[in-house]
């Protein structure tokens, strides 16, 4: 479970993976950079494209860490005692919508 891990574990964790995801994501730019600015003045070609994929996909992944990192230190915003664990609010938020959904189709 997660809840074995205190809070300054986990935001280790993830200021790791998003140090590591910045130094991708700064290589990735640069193999995009090198090939284009080459002056060879060849056509953009599918290895591009991979690149550019990959470019991409890593700023996603940095943004998703970024989120979690937010996340991980709103938790201590939460009433103590109350018992959130991961992900529960949203699980909530479920049940209460489903809930004035069905509480609408009975009318």
């Amino acid at each position: 479970m997660g809840g074995s891990q205190s809070k300054e574990e986990r935001l280790k964790k993830v200021e790791n993976k998003i140090g590591s995801t910045k130094e991708m994501i700064n290589k990735a730019r640069q193999e995009l950079n090198k090939d284009l600015n080459d002056g060879s003045g060849r056509q953009i070609d599918e290895r591009d494209h991979k690149r550019f994929r990959k470019y991409y996909a890593l700023t996603a992944k940095l943004k998703d860490l970024q989120s979690e990192m937010n996340r991980i230190n709103k938790e201590e915003e939460q009433i103590p005692g109350v018992g959130y664990e991961k992900g529960s609010s949203s699980i909530v938020g479920d049940i209460k919508h489903l809930w004035s959904k069905s509480r609408k189709s009975d009318s």
